[in-house]
């Protein structure tokens, strides 16, 4: 005996396409939920790259504010009005920076911040101090100041440079390259550092006319022996990077802190030593500092720029991932809707009509009447299979019946033919249906 199926075929096939969907949907929903992650660590790692930027610029105009201050703390004449515009413009556009900085940075980096807020407040108190002896003659200025402005500004940078690690070591796993332009990024600011601070010993050397000391010319040598170990890695990172932003600012640095300032600050020293007057003046120096400085400063831009334009390319490959995971979605939702639609057109209609006439069929071998249906609306199969097993007995039936009735027929015209009287046979209006 056939065992009936717990649903009926339609709602099978329903199901077994609804699992289909499912599964398709289930598919391009994950795709869709991890680049939507991912276009959150990415869209957090431009963030974080906005705020490596305002500590990079923070620092290149601090620093420069940095080293023309120890210059004029250190020498004979007071400030003139060309300094004071400089230094005052590099003040406003670090403090910006810093403020700007600050206000961006995230929960985990409060504390790195609280250090820069705390070192630029002390920062504040030296620039009152150092603004108020700028203006005296050599004699009246504090001479503990100088050592007491580059400790604090020496502070103030390795505390803003620490936050620019900290910021950018908090991109996550989104990206191994954007991780290799931000710790380049980190190396180009401390070469800058390094150069502006060996600038500023060697500018306040010439402007004091001092005879250097044993401590200054140590100081001075190891901060060059740390530029020269920092430049060969820079500039490999830059041929690796083949960006030509990156290479020209490379060149343009190599040019300006190695053939254009070293040479300067070796005929200072030289000339130094010997106890004896250079020929290199004052402002010819601050300006081929200033040039060196400012290449310096275009090279650590140009890497910041081309991590920010790689994390911006990498949002909109992202952001289309989404768009084509969201189209993904709707392309199911109205495949599945014509799917449906075709099922109901194709199938289940069709199938209803046929079990209608199953049903009827039914009915009337039966001689059952009403609206009760003799189908089993579970097995659609047993029903269509129980509706030809009934033709087959109808069809035997009928045959049986068909031969019978030959076999009859062929009786009667035999006694027919074989009756030596006439016989007319007629139905009951009189038509003839049979004669011999």
């Amino acid at each position: 005996m056939r065992k009936t199926p717990v649903v009926s075929l339609r709602a099978f096939l329903a199901l077994l396409l609804g699992l289909l969907v499912v599964i398709a949907l289930g598919f391009a929903a994950n795709t869709l939920w991890q680049n939507w992650q991912l276009a959150r660590k990415v869209q957090l790692l431009v963030e974080r790259n906005r705020i490596a930027d305002d500590c990079l610029q923070a620092v290149a105009n601090f620093a420069f504010e940095r080293g023309r201050t120890n210059i004029i703390l250190r020498g004979a004449s007071p400030i003139s009005p060309e300094n004071r515009q400089f230094i005052d413009e590099r003040r406003r556009a670090a403090d910006r920076h810093i403020a700007s900085a600050l206000e961006k940075l995230p929960a985990s980096a409060v504390g790195r911040g609280e250090a820069v807020r705390k070192a630029w407040e002390e920062i504040g108190v030296r620039r009152s101090e150092a603004d108020h002896d700028m203006v005296l003659p050599l004699d009246r200025r504090n001479p503990q100041l100088p050592k007491k402005w580059m400790a604090d500004s020496d502070r103030l940078i390795d505390r803003v440079e620490t936050l620019l690690v900290t910021v950018s070591g908090m991109t996550g796993d989104v990206d191994a390259t954007f991780d290799r332009l931000a710790g380049l990024r980190v190396l180009a600011l401390h070469f800058r550092i390094l150069v502006g601070k060996q600038s500023s010993l060697v500018g306040a050397l010439l402007s004091s006319g001092q005879v250097p000391n044993a401590e200054a010319l140590a100081t001075i040598r190891e901060i060059r022996g740390g530029i020269d170990q920092l430049w060969p890695l820079l500039e490999s990172s830059a041929e690796v990077l083949k960006d030509a932003a990156v290479f020209q600012s490379a060149s343009w640095a190599q040019s300006r802190v190695f053939w254009t300032l070293r040479p300067l600050q070796d005929d200072i020293l030289l000339f130094a030593e010997m106890r004896k007057p250079t020929s290199v003046t004052l402002d010819h120096y601050l300006k081929a500092a200033v040039e060196a400085l400012d290449a310096t400063v275009a090279l650590a831009d140009a890497i910041n720029r081309r991590a920010d334009s790689y994390a911006q390319r990498l949002l909109d490959r992202v952001r289309w991932q989404i768009a084509a995971s969201a189209s993904i979605i709707v392309g199911v939702l109205v495949l599945c809707g014509f799917v449906v639609w075709r099922f109901r057109r194709r199938f289940t209609q069709p199938l209803n009509d046929v079990m209608r006439h199953i049903d009827a069929l039914l009915k009337s071998q039966s001689g059952v009447s009403g609206a009760l249906s003799l189908v089993d609306e579970r097995d659609e199969i047993g029903t269509v299979q129980r509706a030809l097993e009934m033709l087959d007995e109808v069809i035997a039936v009928r045959m049986h019946t068909e031969k019978a009735l030959r076999e009859s027929e062929a009786v009667n015209s035999s006694i027919l033919a074989c009756a030596p009287q006439a016989i007319i046979s007629t139905d009951l209006n009189g038509v003839i249906t049979a004669f011999s």
